[in-house]
């Protein structure tokens, strides 16, 4: 993208239900396609995944930076920012699917990891999704850099950038090693404390960039950032307790993943916990993260049984994280939140079902 912010109108205020057909969005995705184009040249067969990778998706996080700017703010440098914001969030699910070998992601796509197997071993293929979604991490760096603005408030962002990052990797790596047998509760208990980070650092992260943009004092960029983090923790929580609700039961070879469900039974089914299994009576193939043949009925008959306590124990949380979600005195985008609130699962939902493009 270019460094040099061109002339342009100030900010038309943007609605959540125009977003999709928005010529601010259309504009973001084009700037994501030229960086999947700069990496591969045309010909070349693997030239279309990351290309496909990058044009999926509905923007939400880029869509609070627009929704919570001032209209006094360039458009040219919000498009820049949130094309950044999303570099980062493609980057997250291309490392996710590596880690936990997903093959096909929402609307039956393949994963980016994927289209590099052609009989190749499978650390390979993953080997070469990495050094794209750090590829897109690199671009994202750089886009800043090139920022027209201040350097105080360049640094600013660049620390944000890099506490994103931070949690975003802090949250995969709990997610992944709370079926690596902890040997005691409190080792569960760390995990699970860790299991949203990444869900809502990547959304507190465009929020606290207006925050930035707009000289917001101290605790008035600190409520910016808890709305963004409990607006991340309420989108995955629904999204956990729909895969309660529609997921079909687990099968031998099934890979398990820390969700709210699995959470409350590694905290509320304890006692049938053996010494070094976070969920009772269950083992795990440890390279493969899967459920073991013998032990797959159990898990799936604890889910059920417990099917209405856990959603009736997720009310509170729900609630909580509707408090906090609040912008400070005169920052704009409030009503476009409560209605990304009012959405969330419908976004669930269509997160699932979009068929790709």
């Amino acid at each position: 993208m270019s460094a040099e912010i061109e002339r342009s109108e100030t900010l038309r205020p943007i609605t959540f239900e125009k977003w999709a057909s928005s010529h601010q969005k259309k504009l973001i995705d084009g700037a994501l396609d030229s960086v999947a184009r700069r990496l591969f040249p045309e010909p070349y067969p693997r030239h279309f995944a990351l290309r496909h990778r990058l044009s999926q998706g509905k923007r939400l996080r880029p869509f609070l930076l627009f929704a919570t700017s001032k209209g006094s703010t360039q458009e040219k440098l919000l498009v820049e920012l949130a094309t950044g914001i999303e570099l980062i969030h493609q980057a997250s699910l291309i490392f996710d699917d590596a880690i936990d070998e997903h093959t096909l992601r929402a609307g039956g796509r393949l994963s980016v990891h994927e289209w590099f197997k052609d009989g190749h071993e499978r650390l390979a293929s993953a080997a070469m999704s990495d050094l794209i979604a750090t590829y897109l991490l690199s671009v994202h760096d750089k886009n800043i850099e090139n920022l027209r603005i201040s350097e105080s408030k360049k640094g600013l962002i660049r620390i944000s950038a890099l506490d994103t990052k931070e949690r975003m990797i802090q949250g995969q790596f709990a997610d992944r090693i709370i079926t690596q047998k902890p040997s005691h509760l409190s080792w569960t208990n760390w995990c699970l404390s860790q299991a949203y980070q990444k869900t809502s650092a990547l959304m507190s992260y465009p929020l606290d960039i207006s925050a930035i943009l707009q000289n917001l004092d101290p605790p008035g960029r600190a409520q910016m950032k808890q709305t963004g983090e409990a607006l991340g923790r309420l989108y995955q929580l629904y999204d956990d307790l729909d895969d309660l609700n529609t997921k079909p039961p687990y099968k031998a070879g099934d890979a398990i993943e820390l969700s709210y469900p699995v959470a409350w039974l590694a905290k509320n089914k304890n006692e049938r916990m053996p010494q070094d299994y976070p969920l009772p009576g269950i083992e795990m193939d440890l390279v493969a993260q899967q459920v073991l043949p013998e032990h797959v009925e159990t898990l799936n008959e604890l889910l059920t049984e417990n099917k209405a306590a856990i959603l009736e124990s997720a009310r509170p949380l729900i609630s909580n994280f509707m408090t906090s979600i609040r912008l400070p005195e005169g920052v704009l985008g409030m009503v476009e939140i409560e209605k990304i609130i009012s959405s969330v699962p419908s976004l669930v939902q269509s997160s699932r079902t979009e068929l790709a493009g």
